[in-house]
């Protein structure tokens, strides 16, 4: 699975794109690193999340490619408490990334968005 352990969803419009990426996967049921970029109006902000187990990129997946509304949270320890929030409607998305030690509370919003998934890691991880 080596070519393929970096899964990535991006999702994006003219003004954004919030990529949510994968890397190292340990052959069983974790992936050494979860982080999510956001770029807009120029610049980057990357948000690192560290270890993250197959299942969470199963949700966003999920849910991407699902129809109409939802929403999936995930959190995380590393090494303080993060948190995001991805919420969907039929013609927009919206990312919430909260961390109450460094007073983190940031909002993204796409719309009429433009949705890519790399399924070739689930694919495989699947069969």
């Amino acid at each position: 699975m080596q070519e393929i352990d970096n899964p990535k969803i991006s999702v994006s419009d003219s003004h954004t794109e919030i990529a949510f990426m994968w890397d190292g996967f340990d052959g069983d049921d974790c992936f050494a690193s979860h982080k999510i970029q956001v770029r807009q109006s120029g610049q980057l902000q990357e948000y690192d999340f560290g270890h993250c187990v197959v299942w969470g990129l199963r949700k966003l997946t999920r849910l991407v490619e699902s129809e109409g509304h939802g929403s999936e949270t995930s959190g995380f320890r590393n090494p303080e408490i993060m948190t995001y929030e991805l919420k969907k409607t039929p013609s927009s998305y919206e990312l919430v990334v909260e961390c109450e030690v460094r007073g983190l509370h940031a909002t993204y919003r796409v719309e009429n968005p433009r949705v890519q998934v790399n399924r070739d890691f689930l694919n495989q991880y699947d069969t």
